[in-house]
């Protein structure tokens, strides 16, 4: 297999200070020179004079300036001596900057933080009292659902109750907040829930019940508790002055009576699928239902014991009315209606006469183009809307097609707006016009010469292109595929089309006038797709033993209704027949870029599925073989930190990994979206060269921000890219999210102009095949010889283990192994992890350094995962040598030089380093996710008879020796696993430790 040969190795992010001892060898080796004018990040492999990579030599490591000397051990990227023959270095170099600048399609005040407006779902409803206005979003995953915002500042948002269930309706009567929420995790659980609207703090109801959630809090008293198909609530209403709460339920064709204030219910109303409700300050209803198969709006009286009785019905000329409200004067009754009107129509609340109408009669079914004044209340695919007024008589109503909720004055001026994009997986950018961007059907219009900023002008919601598109065409990761202006000046696009099991492509043109238009032209689902300049490149989906074919038909005119006409299949290029680790398409045609070409003419596959394999490669336009390849894959039992050298991590549980590969320039950059990383998510993208060597990552992971919400740069599922080149260079990354902030994410892309490739000439030939020497060295290196992805045996590679077996009875309660790989993948030197879970025990690793005697000096260094399981806690900072985990290190007389662990006076209290009974160093627990969990260094040294500790990059601490011990001669080092007297759950792991000595 090709997993990672030695000079790999040495260059990643914790393994760069191993020195491997060279063996006797006889195959030929060869060093080069580069220099450098000025600090840079570089990447180096070996070519063959084809321009073939053969070994990837390191991959993202900065040089200062100078001349700089490497030597290759003529081996390939599989480990095996290459024939003698001239080769060639090649040194990329690059300053290259990348800058997450925020998001497009959220007016947030913020990019980041908990006031940042999003949600998995859209807006559902709102409810104003006050100063306070409270919105419900629905489904939102393991994240809160019901937030207020202050009047006077509407783009930050504040959290309610946290998660739990997913609230949708919500009214308030000025005291309490009545929330409509089920429970996700089970469906059918429907209730109602209250909170204060002084302090936001539960209300308890007399007649309400305790009820808990899968993934959220347990609320202490919910009302109107129903749990079958048939118990979805469709509407909520409170009155102020009243003492009733209305809770409709369309399936029941039931409308709810409830005491606001006990929660009891005091009637049952019969109506045909009751949905919104609104309640004015006199105390009437306003209920929306079906009567005689037309949806209708009756306002109704509402008796001393809850029984309503009608006062009239509005008029006919609501074509299906949607949402109401009653202005704070109770004169006005404001009704979104639906259907083919999508307009704002206002009633005297009175008598029901018509006092205005406001919006643009039949919204966007014959034109896309978004203002102000016009409504996408709802069409077949949905999605509804609400109105709510402020106490001054201005008013919020839902946009909601268009994301966004609307306030406009008493006199429906327009005043502001709240907007950000729900969940998204379709995200492109017009391969011809980089102002326009997409989300879903919604076109933006970005002015790159203004700063990103919610609302400077930046970007502009333009267009909504969704109205009326059937639903065997909408699929919600294939919606406006491949949009580009091609050269007839039209704009098109791709849907995916289902009928029943069959599915193609469909070609849609975005005329610059009128709806979207479904053209005539079409093509089949296998690995097909439309490019920006309208040919069709397609790419075989990988078989071992078989090559991959890159094919492509050019459009060579369009007919006389403006559909594209393409030519006959030609190739582009294709791979020698495929060995199983070769890069290949595995995947699905969501992620898939089927004809990726470089400026320079390298056509790029690239796979984002866990196979074992390399996850990305290039070959030659017209050519029949990969030229290099890269992004290497870790191994499945991998649980370290995400690879920061470009490889592809398979390891950590992840699920859906990787996402796409996309050429720009001479560059490809290919995402990791890591859908379960760690339980978690990735939001990584790197560039890789032309020629196959790594230029840079950005990008975060969800463990390194899991305590700030809406977190710069991190997203969910952002599986959905573009690259773009503008005319004066500057690049761009665009990339879709499922929630983490509610928009679409910009990358800026700088300095790529300081990318430069250095040609150095090698020459195996000129090299003698002798057996060389083996170099000596004072270091020890402790993990050399460890066996690859295995279980550390006892004795064996200087290191002894007790248990000297490994315990696998139970993972919580009886557990003890020690294993190589877990932290790393590497072959050469891996790193040892260990996991120890039981009572009434004690677990020991150590390793001798040989007796060493009256040392001048000496160091012992290495890397340590300490994770959070490793803190002791005890008063005072006292260390219970009964339990807990702790490392030593050991004289020849077996006693304790140093002894070292982590320790917090109390349960999530500061922690700190203690090294001989003294804390060397100390940090707040909510930064200790970020220093355990992850390899730090580590450097114990002794000179002039003095001790000295370092960790974490942390300044040096002089400390005293234990015990009389003889600090000038070390002689092991202990871990130890202590649980004697109290349950232990432990897991660390070690890698490249090595102990250094110098004699007098």
């Amino acid at each position: 297999m090709k997993k990672n040969s030695t000079c790999r190795c040495l260059v990643t992010l914790f393994t760069a200070s191993i020195f491997i001892l060279i063996a006797q060898r006889s195959f030929a080796q060869a060093s080069f020179t580069f220099k450098l004018d000025g600090t840079a990040k570089t990447s180096a492999g070996v070519y063959t004079k084809d321009g073939t990579l053969v070994r990837t030599l390191w991959s993202g490591v900065t040089y200062n300036a100078g001349t700089q000397q490497y030597n290759w051990d003529g081996l390939n990227d599989d480990g095996v001596a290459v024939a003698n023959d001239a080769y060639v270095a090649k040194v990329l170099s690059n300053n290259v900057r990348y800058k997450w600048e925020g998001v497009i399609g959220n007016t947030s005040d913020l990019f980041s933080g908990s006031s940042v407006h999003h949600a998995i779902e859209r807006m559902y409803g709102m409810a104003i009292s006050g100063n306070n206005a409270y919105f419900a979003v629905g489904y939102n995953e393991q994240n809160g659902s019901s937030f207020r915002f202050s009047t006077s500042t509407p783009q930050k948002k504040i959290a309610i109750l946290g998660k739990g269930l997913s609230a949708k309706y919500v009214a308030t009567d000025g005291v309490n907040v009545y929330w409509a929420a089920n429970d996700a995790a089970v469906v059918n659980n429907w209730m109602v829930f209250g909170t204060k609207v002084a302090g936001d703090a539960e209300v308890s109801f007399t007649k309400g019940k305790t009820q808990g959630t899968k993934y959220g809090r347990s609320y202490k008293s919910v009302i109107d508790l129903l749990n079958n198909d048939k118990s979805e609530i469709s509407g909520l209403a409170v009155q102020k002055r009243g003492k009733y709460l209305f809770v409709a339920h369309k399936k029941l064709n039931e409308l709810h009576v409830l005491d606001k204030t006990t929660g009891a219910l005091v009637q049952r109303q019969s109506f045909d699928s009751p949905l919104g409700i609104t309640a004015d300050d006199a105390g009437h209803i306003w209920l929306i239902y079906s009567k005689n198969s037309k949806r209708i709006i009756e306002k109704f009286t509402v008796g001393a014991d809850g029984k309503l009785a009608s006062l009239h019905i509005l008029p006919a000329s609501l074509l299906y009315p949607m949402a109401s409200a009653v202005s704070p004067d109770g004169k006005t009754l404001v009704v979104a209606d639906g259907g083919d009107s999508q307009q704002l129509k206002a009633y005297k609340a009175d008598n029901g006469s018509l006092l205005w109408t406001y919006g643009t009669a039949g919204g966007y079914k014959t034109d896309p183009n978004v203002r102000n004044e016009k409504f996408y209340f709802n069409e077949a695919k949905g999605p509804g809307t609400f109105i709510a007024f402020q106490p001054d008589g201005s008013f919020w109503v839902e946009d909601a097609g268009n994301l966004r909720a609307q306030h406009f004055a008493a006199d429906r001026k327009f005043i502001d707006r709240i907007m950000y994009l729900q969940t998204s997986y379709s995200s492109f950018v017009d391969g011809n016009d980089p102002t326009r961007v997409f989300s879903d059907y919604l076109e933006f219009k970005v002015d790159y010469s203004k700063p990103l900023a919610p609302n400077n002008g930046s970007w502009q919601l333009v267009r909504n292109w969704g109205y009326g598109i059937p639903s065997e065409y909408d699929d919600k990761y294939n919606r406006l595929r491949g949009v580009a202006t091609l050269s007839n000046g039209r704009t098109y696009a791709v849907l995916q089309q289902r009928v029943s099991s069959l599915i193609s492509w469909k070609v849609v043109e975005l005329p610059k006038t009128g709806p979207l238009r479904i053209t005539g032209a079409n093509f089949p689902n296998d690995n097909t797709q439309l490019y920006p300049d309208g040919s069709l490149r397609k790419v075989s989906t990988f078989r071992a033993g078989v090559p991959t074919v890159f094919t492509k038909k050019e459009l060579v005119k369009f007919a006389a209704n403006n559909d594209p006409v393409w030519g006959p299949e030609s190739i582009i290029a294709q791979t020698q027949p495929a060995l199983p680790a070769d890069p290949g398409f595995r995947g699905d045609n969501t992620l898939l870029r089927s004809g990726e070409i470089t400026s320079s003419g390298i056509v790029t596959v690239f796979d984002g599925t866990i196979a074992d394999s390399w996850h990305l490669g290039g070959i030659k336009v017209g050519g029949n073989k990969l030229l290099w390849r890269t992004a290497m894959s870790t191994i499945k039992e991998y649980s370290g930190p995400f690879p920061a050298n470009g490889d592809f991590d398979i390891g950590n549980h992840t699920n859906n990994a990787g996402c796409v590969g996309i050429a720009n320039g001479r560059s490809v950059f290919w995402g990791y979206h890591g859908e379960f990383w760690k339980n978690s998510q990735v939001n990584k993208w790197t560039q890789v060269y032309d020629n196959g060597l790594f230029v840079g990552q950005f990008g975060t992971t969800g463990p390194e921000t899991a305590n700030v919400e809406a977190a710069a740069e991190m997203a969910g599922n952002g599986f959905s890219a573009s690259v773009v080149k503008l005319p004066n260079g500057d690049t761009y990354l665009y990339h879709n999210d499922e929630s983490v902030h509610g928009g679409v994410h910009r990358w800026k892309i700088d300095g790529l102009s300081t990318i430069k490739e250095q040609i150095i000439p090698i020459d195996l030939t000129a090299k003698a095949l002798v057996a060389e020497k083996p170099v000596t060295s004072s270091a020890i290196q402790l993990m050399e010889k460890l066996p690859f992805n295995s279980v550390l045996e006892n004795n064996k590679y200087g290191w002894t283990r007790n248990p000297a077996r490994d315990d696998n009875t139970s993972k919580y309660t009886q557990w003890w192994t020690v294993h190589t790989n877990v932290k790393t993948y590497r072959k050469i030197n891996p790193d040892i992890y260990i996991e120890y879970s039981q009572q009434n025990k004690q677990a020991i690793l150590n390793r001798d350094f040989n007796q060493q005697s009256n040392l001048f000096s000496w160091t012992l260094s290495g890397i340590i995962d300490f994770t959070q399981s490793c803190v002791n806690v005890g008063p005072s900072y006292t260390f219970d040598e009964k339990n807990g985990v702790h490392l030593q290190v050991l004289d020849k007389n077996k006693k304790v030089i140093a002894k070292v662990f982590l320790i917090s006076a109390y349960y999530r209290g500061d922690v700190s380093l203690v090294v001989n009974g003294t804390a060397i160093y100390t940090f707040k627990y909510d930064s200790l996710m970020s220093l355990t969990d992850n390899w730090q260094p580590i450097t114990l040294k002794m000179a002039n008879g003095r001790l000295q500790i370092a960790y974490a990059n942390n300044k040096s601490f002089e400390i005293k020796g234990l015990n009389n011990a003889d600090i000038k001669s070390p002689a092991s080092i202990k871990l130890v696993c202590s649980s004697l007297t109290k349950k232990g759950n432990y897991s660390l792991g070690l890698d490249a430790w090595k102990f250094e000595k110098k004699w007098p």
